[in-house]
C-alpha cells in the first residue's frame, strides 16, 4: 500500500498459491496472479476505486473434453469500478461493479461475467 496524499492511494498485490481441483483428472492448479487498486477519495465522505488483476492458473494434468485432451491452462483477467461512502471512519456502504475474463486453452471453459454489489463494512 502507497498513500500518495491523504485523498489518493494505491495497492499492488502479487500472489502465488495451489488450489485444489473440483474436476476430475488433475489434482491441483497453480495460480499466479496480480491485483492492482486505485482509491481517490472525491469529498470527506465519498471515494471512487478502480481495480483490475491478471493471473495464469496451471492445472497439474491432462483433461478431456470432448475430443481433446490436454493440461488445461487458464488466463483471467478483472476490471471493476465501485463507490464508497464513508458514514463512520469504522463504517461504510459501496456499489462496486466488476467485469471478469476467463480464457482457457480448452474453450469448454471460457466464460465472461459482469457481477454488481452492494455491501456494507464494519471495521473495528
Amino acid at each position: 500500500d502507497h498513500q500518495f496524499t491523504e485523498f489518493t492511494s494505491i495497492r499492488l498485490m502479487g500472489e502465488r498459491r495451489i488450489n485444489e481441483t473440483n474436476i476430475v483428472g488433475p489434482d491441483y492448479s497453480t495460480i499466479t496472479e496480480g491485483y492492482g487498486e486505485f482509491t481517490q477519495r472525491l469529498t470527506r465522505k465519498i471515494s471512487a476505486v478502480i481495480n483490475g488483476s491478471y493471473g495464469v492458473e496451471k492445472y497439474n494434468k491432462a483433461i478431456t473434453v470432448g475430443t481433446v485432451t490436454d493440461i488445461r491452462e487458464d488466463r483471467v483477467w478483472n476490471a471493476g469500478a465501485g463507490l464508497r461512502y464513508h458514514i463512520q471512519k469504522w463504517w461504510e456502504i459501496g456499489l462496486d461493479y466488476l467485469h471478469r475474463n476467463r480464457d482457457s486453452n480448452l474453450d469448454f471453459f471460457d466464460y465472461k461475467e459482469n457481477a454488481y454489489s452492494l455491501f456494507m463494512k464494519f471495521v473495528y
